[in-house]
């Protein structure tokens, strides 16, 4: 791990009723330009629920509700940066598709297209791990 202090983040999985995937193009580091779940930077005082429903809908134009908690990963990234996301699946429960905040673009993609974008690192492993992909 990088020795840089721990930053508190959120992300949620999200499928739709056809077992697409939403994702994000990342805007700004870390990972700029990479797809990756929608998520962010845990707010002073916010619980990591909350945190994880914001940034959907910054990112996305989406709202969702928090089906439950899938796991925490720390992730120590090459450009100084060393975060401790808090993962959680959640339902789609409104709202409009799209990109927003430090987001470039947005999507709903099947498993398949998944293993042909250019990922962030280790995403598809995180996502079987937790027994959502394929």
């Amino acid at each position: 791990m990088i020795d840089q202090p721990l930053i508190h983040a959120a992300s949620c999985i999200v499928l739709d009723d056809s077992k697409r995937y939403l994702l994000v193009k990342r805007g700004k580091p870390p990972q700029q330009g990479c797809w990756s779940l929608p998520g962010g930077r845990q707010e002073p005082g916010e619980p990591l629920e909350d945190t994880a429903k914001r940034e959907v809908a910054e990112e996305t134009g989406l709202d969702v509700n928090i089906v439950r908690k899938l796991g925490t990963v720390q992730v120590g990234i090459d450009e100084n940066f060393n975060y401790e996301i808090h993962e959680y699946l959640a339902e789609l429960a409104g709202g409009k598709l799209l990109a927003g905040d430090d987001a470039t673009d947005v999507g709903w993609f099947s498993a398949t297209e998944l293993a042909e974008l250019k990922l962030t690192k280790n995403l598809l492993a995180h996502l079987a791990e937790y027994g959502v992909y394929p």
